[in-house]
This record gives C-alpha cells, structure tokens and sequence, in this order.
C-alpha cells in the first residue's frame, strides 16, 4: 500500500519553489507514494506537467486574505486520501497547511524552507513558533537558511534537514537558439547577460541596471530579465530614465529557461537575500558562469573566482568589476562554466535530491507514524 503524502503550496505558477517541486514530484517514488499537489489558489501553469505524470493536483481557489474556510479545505482534502505526510512549501502554504494538518491529526508534518525570510514581521515569527512545535522536520534547502532557522527562528537543529534544491541534470541544454536571437534582437557580437527571477525588491535589478548604465556603452551587451512582477513598470521607467532602452529586454514569464541560458553568456542575480535559487543550478548545469550576491545559499553554490563571482549585495560597483572582468576574459567565462557544470551533475541532480528526501519521509513515518 502506497504512502499518501500531500504537498501544499500557493500556486505552481512559474518561481523557483513552485519549478522545483514540480520536479521533486516528478521524480518521486511512485511505487512507495502517492503524491498529491494542493494549491491554495489556482492550480498554475505546471500544474499541467504533473497531471500529464498521473499525479493529482488540487485547487482549493482561496478567496481573498483572510479566507478561513481553505484551513477546513484543507482538513477535507487530508481526510478524503487517508493523508500521512503533509508537506509545506512558501509562508502561506506553510501556515495554513501545517494548522490545518495539526487540526487534522496528520502524524507527521514537514515545512520546506526556501528563502532566508528576513521579511517577517514580529506576528509572522509568533505564528511560526506556535506551528513549529508540531512540525516534525524543518527542510532547509542551503545552509544558510539551517543557520537562519536556529539563530533567528530558534528552531532547534536536531529538527533541521538540509537537503539542496535539484534540477533535472538529464534536460537538453543545447537546443536550437537561432529563433531566440532573432526574435530577442541578439547580434553575432553581442554579449548577453540573463538575469531570471520575480520583479520584486527581493532580486534587486535595480542595482544591476545601474551598473549596466555605469557602462556607458563600453561593450555590445544585452540583459535578458525573465520574469514577472509588481515592480515592472517601475523598472521600466528606470530603464527609460537611464537609456539602456536597446540594451535590456523585459521577456517576462518564460518556459524556455534552458534555451535561454544557452544563448546567454552569462547568468547575474543581484539578490538581496536567497535560500538556493534555482537558477543558479539550471545556469551551472547549461554550463555559464554565474555572477551573483554573497547572501543565502548562493555562496555554497557558486565557487568566486572558479565557477563565478560573488559580490555583495545593494552595490551596482562591484556589479560592474565583475561584468567587466568576465567580459574582458571570455575564456574564463568558459571555463567557469565547464566547472559549474560538473559541480551540478555532481550535487545537484533531482535524482538524488529526491532519493534523499525519500529515505527522510519513511525515516520519519517509521518514528512518529
């Protein structure tokens, strides 16, 4: 008899968490469990992908921000297939899932944590502590974000697991790019920057941008931003301000990431906090060099000076050093890549990611199920 197991999440519209355990459950056992997807809202775009897989995905359509009724949704949702494990990912997911499985009696109840969540809110930590004392194991995805969860959540270590985000290493990172440069504008001399995640704060682009604009035309350059969010018309408006109109492109929400990297020189994340993106992984695994903050995980992923740079954070100057550096030294870039990619085959494959986080649920049914 297969194991039930129940992951909740907000959605799986496009995002590294939603991407990641679109995989994760792709390549779970699923001779030992029956995995189940329940978004609290809409189902999303990937939603596709799993149902196409055979695994069930369930929309609970929340209404609003404060709609109670999800957390007795949810408790339906656990009692209708025998639910044993309830698996949390992302703060609202995370808070209504593990109270609605706490009510529901689930015997063993797991938060994924994605991000070093220095956002939170006093009443956010309140919340969190009160569920952490029913919550069997916290999932970290970096060690960064082990560390965040004793020194500021105060959980204590021995309920921590690190167990690193993992892409699909057997994905083809050569497909035909010829379309894609035509279409984005790119010329045969161009070099092409990429920078992939939400139009939030969070990623600061702005800080990229600025020091694109510190350029002053230096070199034939063109930033991709993949990605969709509430600051797009305010970037916008700052990339009209610093007329880099011809030199950076908004290609918003995109399923082609891997061909994207592959016509790119370069991956840049001008974050100002991470758990482990998951595009720094896709970017080592096509093989580019990643530019990147020294914040979250991102450090136990890129190697400074061997796979990338690693600069800090909210500092456009030292953006630009390393632009100009792995710019002016195109064979480094290379190499940087070639070296990134063996770390991610290596590591990285969900493969193995998921074999782990299997040998954690039985491990955890056995001692509290």
């Amino acid at each position: 008899m297969r194991i039930n197991v129940l992951h909740i999440i907000w959605s799986l519209e496009k995002g590294g968490a939603e991407r990641f355990l679109v995989s994760l459950v792709k390549h779970f056992d699923q001779t030992r469990f029956n995995s189940i997807v329940c978004c609290l809202n809409w189902k999303g775009e990937w939603a596709k992908e799993l149902e196409d897989n055979g695994i069930k995905v369930i929309a609970l359509n929340k209404k609003g921000k404060f709609d109670i009724s999800v957390i007795f949704k949810l408790i339906s949702v656990i009692k209708q297939y025998d639910i044993s494990i309830v698996n949390t990912h992302l703060w609202a997911a995370d808070t209504l899932g593990r109270l609605a499985a706490i009510i529901a009696s689930v015997p063993v109840i797991i938060s994924n944590v994605q991000n070093v969540d220095i956002w939170k809110q006093p009443w956010h930590r309140f919340i969190d502590k009160l569920l952490s004392y029913k919550t069997i194991k916290f999932i970290a995805v970096s060690q960064a974000v082990k560390q965040f969860l004793i020194g500021t959540e105060s959980i204590p270590e021995d309920k921590i697991e690190v167990i690193y985000n993992g892409i699909d290493i057997s994905m083809d990172h050569r497909p035909s790019t010829i379309d894609l440069k035509q279409q984005f504008g790119i010329r045969v001399d161009d070099i092409v920057l990429t920078v992939v995640g939400r139009l939030v704060e969070q990623k600061g682009h702005k800080y990229l941008f600025e020091a694109l604009s510190m350029l002053n035309g230096k070199y034939s350059l063109k930033l991709l931003v993949v990605g969709e969010g509430p600051l797009r018309n305010s970037l916008q408006s700052m990339v009209n301000s610093l007329q880099l109109n011809d030199k950076i492109k908004f290609l918003g929400q995109r399923n082609d990431i891997a061909q994207i990297l592959e016509i790119s020189d370069c991956l840049v994340l001008s974050s100002l906090y991470e758990g482990l993106p998951v595009c720094v992984l896709e970017a080592m695994a096509a093989g580019k060099p990643v530019i990147a903050t020294k914040v979250g995980g991102i450090p136990e992923l890129v190697k400074d000076g061997k796979t990338g740079f690693i600069v800090e954070p909210k500092n456009s100057e030292v953006l630009l050093q390393a632009i100009d550096k792995l710019t002016n030294l195109p064979d480094i870039g290379k190499e940087m890549g070639a070296r990134g990619r063996e770390i991610a085959n290596n590591n990285f494959s969900i493969i193995s990611i998921a074999k782990h986080t299997k040998e954690l649920f039985l491990e955890l049914l056995e001692n509290h199920g």
